[in-house]
C-alpha cells in the first residue's frame, strides 16, 4: 500500500468514527435532557417505575458498547483506536506537506490578488497558520507527525478505555464466569466520550482539512414534543373510580386528610389532562 492509499483509507476510516462518535453525543443529550425532565415533574421524581431502570440500562449499555467499538484494537475493524495505531506505525503518511494541501484553495485566492505586495501579504498568512495548525497539533517544526505524540494520546485513550471496556467485555459483549472488578460510573462514560470527541477532532482536521465545531448534530426539530403530548386522555378506569368514591366521601365531609391530598392530586391530573387536550387540538 503506498502513502497516498493509506492516506485515503484513514480519511474513510475518520468518517465513519465521527459518525459512530456523533451517534453517542446523540444518545448522551437525549439521555441527559429525559432525565431532566423527570427531575422537574414532581409526580415522577419520586415514583418508583421499571421505566427508569431500563432507560438507565439502556444508556449504559449503549454507550459502554459504542465505546468499546472506539476502542477495539482487533486488525479487522475501524476504530479510533486502530485509526490511531496505524498513525502510530505510519508517522510520515501524516506530514506538514500533505496537510499544507488543504490550504491550496487560499494560496490561489492570494495569488489571484490585484498586486504584489497584496499576493506576498496573504499568501504569507495561510502558510503561517498552516504551520501553527501543524506544530499545534504534531510537533513545532516537525516534517511530519511526531511519534510520541501519537503514542500519548493512545496512552490517554487507552487509560480511559480500561475504566468502560471490562464491563462491556465481561457482562454486555460477552458474560465471563469472573464479574468485572471495577463498574463504571457515568463519570467515566463522560470523561471517556469527551476524551474521543477531543481526538478525533484533532485528527479529524489533519486528515480531512477541516474541522469539527460541534461533535453534538444540531437536531432540527423539538423533539422533547411528544413528552408534552398525553399518550391517553382520561383517567385510567381505576382512577375514575377511585375519583368518584373520593368525591362521594367529600359530600359527607368524611375524607381523611390524606384522602384529601390524594382527592386533590386527582383532579390536578384530570385538570391537566383536559388542557393539553385543548391545546393539543387547537393547534
Amino acid at each position: 500500500m503506498t502513502d497516498e492509499e493509506r492516506f485515503q483509507r484513514w480519511q474513510q476510516w475518520v468518517e465513519e468514527i465521527w459518525k459512530q462518535v456523533a451517534d453517542l453525543f446523540v444518545f448522551r443529550h437525549i439521555y441527559k435532557v429525559v432525565r431532566q425532565i423527570v427531575a422537574s415533574n414532581p409526580h415522577l421524581r419520586n415514583e418508583p417505575n421499571i421505566f427508569w431502570w431500563w432507560l438507565d440500562y439502556a444508556y449504559a449499555t449503549t454507550m459502554l458498547m459504542g465505546l468499546r467499538r472506539l476502542g477495539d484494537r482487533s486488525k479487522e475493524v475501524i476504530s479510533l483506536y486502530r485509526l490511531l495505531d496505524d498513525i502510530r506505525n505510519h508517522p510520515k503518511v501524516l506530514s506538514r506537506e500533505r496537510y499544507f494541501r488543504f490550504y491550496e484553495p487560499l494560496l490561489k485566492q492570494a495569488d489571484a490578488a490585484p498586486d504584489i505586495f497584496s499576493r506576498r501579504v496573504m499568501r504569507d498568512a495561510v502558510v503561517q497558520k498552516a504551520n501553527e495548525v501543524f506544530d499545534k497539533l504534531c510537533g513545532r517544526g516537525k516534517p511530519h507527525i511526531d511519534l510520541k505524540v501519537v503514542e500519548e494520546d493512545l496512552k490517554r485513550l487507552d487509560e480511559a478505555m480500561e475504566k468502560v471496556r471490562e464491563l462491556a467485555d465481561k457482562r454486555l459483549a460477552h458474560y465471563d464466569r469472573k464479574p468485572p472488578k471495577r463498574l463504571p460510573t457515568h463519570k467515566d462514560i463522560d470523561e471517556c466520550l469527551d476524551l474521543i470527541g477531543e481526538m478525533l477532532r484533532k485528527y479529524y482536521g489533519l486528515i480531512k482539512g477541516s474541522h469539527i465545531i460541534d461533535l453534538m448534530p444540531t437536531i432540527a426539530y423539538d423533539w422533547t414534543a411528544i413528552f408534552r403530548v398525553p399518550w391517553q386522555w382520561k383517567l385510567t378506569s381505576e382512577q375514575q373510580a377511585r375519583l368518584t368514591t373520593l368525591l362521594q366521601k367529600s359530600k359527607r365531609k368524611a375524607l381523611t386528610p390524606e384522602e384529601e391530598r390524594e382527592l386533590e392530586a386527582l383532579i390536578d391530573e384530570a385538570d391537566a389532562i383536559a388542557l393539553a387536550k385543548a391545546e393539543w387540538m387547537a393547534e
